[in-house]
Parts: structure tokens; C-alpha cells; sequence
């Protein structure tokens, strides 16, 4: 669908595109003929009631009425191709980001978990995060409660990693991270920043009782390592991590 909306929005500018280059070619070629005056003059010659200045004067009008409208065409057309780049962008962050918390979805974590595991930069780290409770808030508060934690652990994740690393958000209630070139104790310092990004988070929404909780997980990849054997074993390791132990917080 989004390839049909561009593969339309760029033909549309070409016809016109195409069409402009052409009547503005022969309007020049019109315009810069040699025996310009002299058409003019034989054409008035042929309708005794005309004269030439009257026939040289339309035809000036004329030529500068189209340069006009093809000058103001121009302009349009370099809007419009601005605003296809612009849709075009903004077409392909959708394609690749969660409209919840803007972070990447499951499609683009997919294509570069694949895209690493034929590259070079191993030792690779995978980290998942799920967000506790999430379907009692939900039920018990409404999605908009449950949305509202899922944009928290957005930005809590966000803040906690590179630029270069993939976080994601790759199920209802369920994040993950592709950490390139990460060994086990750089992947625990990043689960030491969420974990205190977290904290800090329930500090800012302690007097609302609105506490987000996150269970935790991470596995590292050695070079020649199947890279959805180490998500399998970081979600694994965040299940042991599950608080089912506790009671589901307050949530006003």
C-alpha cells in the first residue's frame, strides 16, 4: 500500500513534469524563430482589418501569459516533490517505528536481527524487557492506563542505549534490544542504566501511584551463534525475572 501511494505520487509529477518541459520547449523554439516579424506581418496582411502591432502585441501577451503559468507550474511542482519526500519519509518511519512509543517495531527488529547475524559485529547482545501487569491495568483501568506504561517504558528503554542499538517494541507488552559489539558486562551495565531509568521514572509518578514495573532479561552472542537462540534465551532469563510473587500496584 504505501509503495502504490509513492509509485502514484511520483507519476503524477512527472506527467506534468513532462508536459511542462514540452510546451515550454516549443514555446522558446516559437518564440526564437529567426522570421518571427515576419509571420506576424503575413498574418495580418491576410486579415486586412488587423494590424501588426495589435498582432505583435497578442502574441507577446501570449508568450509572457504562458511563461507565467509555466513559471507558477514549476513552483507547484517543486512543492509537490518537497511534499512527496516529505510523505515518503514519514511513510517509511512508519513502516519501521511503534506509532505508541516510537520506537522500532517488530518488522524492522526482525530484518536487522537477521541483517547482524550475517555480519561481523559479534559479540552481540540481545535484552528483553516486559512490562509487569499490563493486562490487569488494562482491565482494570482501561487501555489508556496500559498505554501510558507502554510510552513510560518507551522512553525509559530510549534513554538507556546507544543511538546505534535497535530497541523495540515487538509485541503488546513485550520490548527488546539488539546491542552490536556488546559483550555480557557491557549488557549488564545497560541493564544497570534501564533499571535506574526506571527508578527514576516511579519517582516522577510516586505521588500518582501509577508505579511501572519491568521484568528483565539479557543473553550474549558469541560469533557463530544463532542470534534467535540468544532472543530464546534472554526471554527466558526475563520470565525467571517475572515479579509473579508480587502484588499488582495501586493505580490511580
Amino acid at each position: 500500500m504505501i509503495q502504490e501511494t509513492q509509485l502514484h505520487f511520483k507519476a503524477g509529477l512527472q506527467r506534468d513534469s513532462i508536459l511542462i518541459t514540452v510546451l515550454s520547449f516549443l514555446a522558446f523554439l516559437l518564440a526564437s524563430m529567426a522570421n518571427t516579424f515576419e509571420v506576424i506581418t503575413q498574418v495580418a496582411i491576410a486579415h486586412k482589418d488587423w494590424h501588426v502591432a495589435e498582432v505583435m502585441t497578442g502574441f507577446v501577451i501570449a508568450i509572457l501569459g504562458f511563461s507565467l503559468y509555466a513559471s507558477r507550474r514549476w513552483l507547484d511542482l517543486h512543492r509537490q516533490m518537497i511534499e512527496s519526500k516529505r510523505i515518503e519519509e514519514q511513510l517509511r518511519y512508519l513502516s519501521t517505528h511503534d506509532s505508541l512509543t516510537g520506537l522500532y517495531n517488530r518488522i524492522y527488529f526482525e530484518a536487522e536481527l537477521s541483517r547482524l547475524q550475517k555480519g561481523r559485529q559479534y559479540p552481540i547482545s540481545v535484552i528483553m524487557a516486559d512490562v509487569d501487569h499490563l493486562k490487569v491495568v488494562n482491565d482494570s483501568f482501561g487501555h489508556a492506563a496500559g498505554d501510558d506504561l507502554l510510552q513510560r517504558t518507551g522512553k525509559v528503554l530510549g534513554l538507556a542505549f546507544r543511538a546505534e542499538d535497535v530497541v523495540a517494541r515487538i509485541g503488546g507488552d513485550e520490548f527488546a534490544v539488539l546491542l552490536a559489539g556488546t559483550d555480557a558486562d557491557a549488557t549488564n551495565e545497560a541493564l544497570m542504566r534501564v533499571r535506574q531509568n526506571l527508578a527514576a521514572d516511579n519517582l516522577q509518578y510516586n505521588s500518582t501511584g501509577r508505579r511501572l514495573g519491568l521484568s528483565l532479561g539479557a543473553a550474549t552472542a558469541q560469533r557463530g551463534e544463532v542470534l534467535l537462540e540468544t532472543l530464546k534465551r534472554a526471554d527466558a532469563q526475563m520470565y525467571q525475572d517475572k515479579p509473579s510473587r508480587h502484588i499488582t500496584p495501586a493505580f490511580g
